[in-house]
């Protein structure tokens, strides 16, 4: 399977067991989620799917000569990612864990096509599914994992917090010594790290994010108690449940799901607000290999450690997120 790719070009998936799943319903049904949940109404030129992440990641993974095992579980990586992503965090009050992919994830392969063609490659399902078991994938914040530079790279793109001259650098000074991701070059990693503050507080964090992403799961959580949706209709694609949610006839729901366009008008007030939203706070500390050590970028760069810490208290507030109702 040829194909671009928006941040490492042209792509070829040779792995007859990577196609297979490719292949199947579970994965196919990520090319419905988009992965900016409801912001996809906010900014509508947003347009990267899950799918398009997860052979993103398998990509970068196979770049720095990752094992088998571990590409293949990078491109499953998000495969128990409900419709609209991360708003179902919202709706059952998962905020700052953000984790109901990787409870679900488990469940989505084991009952799939997926586990029985890992089966028949002779790979055990349950150390697939194991994070811990792939630490160029997964690692907590924060620390760099290969999930975490496909994002970032792919969404700083799509917004424009950076342009496509700036990637090859960055991928050019990623290194791997099989066990953690490290770069050779201090300035990409500043670079790196800014450009995640600047996403988080632009665009992830965004006050018209909290709501966008409050007013959804509002209307999701009146919908489920009126029995209008499942809870097995998040495992569909955003178009399936949002035109379940706007033909309910349900004009609390309607109402919400109306607010959320490009019009959407909001100001913080601690004192009148209709959410108070603390969501995860996202931040990065990658390491750097200077003079035969590693060392994390805010031990290198002093201000860059300034700005982390300034960015970890005005997170700690949250949001008090007021609607302009109209």
């Amino acid at each position: 399977m040829k194909y671009l790719d928006k941040v490492y070009g042209p792509q070829e998936v040779r792995d007859k067991l990577a196609l297979s799943i490719i292949k199947t319903k579970e994965m196919q049904r990520l090319k419905g989620v988009n992965q900016y949940g409801a912001l996809k109404y906010i900014t509508p030129w947003m347009t990267t799917t899950r799918f398009e992440h997860c052979l993103g990641v398998y990509s970068l993974l196979k770049r720095l000569g990752a094992s088998r095992e571990e590409q293949i579980a990078g491109l499953i990586h998000d495969i128990g990612h409900t419709a609209f992503s991360h708003v179902y965090d919202y709706v059952v009050g998962r905020l700052e864990e953000q984790d109901s992919n990787d409870e679900a994830q488990a469940g989505v392969v084991i009952n799939s096509e997926i586990r029985t063609l890992l089966l028949k490659e002779g790979i055990d399902t349950n150390f697939i599914l194991t994070h811990k078991n792939f630490l160029l994938l997964e690692k907590e914040l924060p620390d760099l994992c290969a999930d975490r530079i496909d994002y970032i790279l792919r969404d700083g793109l799509n917004y424009g917090a950076i342009q496509r001259d700036d990637i090859p650098p960055v991928l050019n000074s990623l290194k791997t010594d099989g066990k953690m991701i490290f770069l050779d070059d201090p300035s990409q990693a500043t670079k790196l790290s800014l450009l995640f503050m600047k996403m988080d507080e632009d665009y992830y964090r965004s006050a018209v994010q909290n709501a966008a992403y409050s007013l959804l799961g509002e209307a999701m959580r009146i919908a489920l108690d009126k029995n209008i949706i499942s809870n097995d209709d998040f495992f569909d694609t955003d178009d399936f449940i949002i035109n379940k949610l706007m033909n309910s006839r349900e004009k609390e729901v309607i109402k919400r799901i109306r607010l959320i366009n490009p019009n959407l008008k909001v100001r913080e007030d601690k004192t009148d607000y209709d959410f108070f939203v603390k969501a995860r706070c996202r931040y990065i500390t990658p390491l750097v290999l200077v003079g035969g050590a590693f060392k994390k970028i805010s031990e290198i760069d002093r201000n860059l450690k300034k700005r982390i810490d300034i960015f970890k208290k005005e997170h700690a507030r949250g949001r008090y997120i007021k609607i302009i109702w109209s």
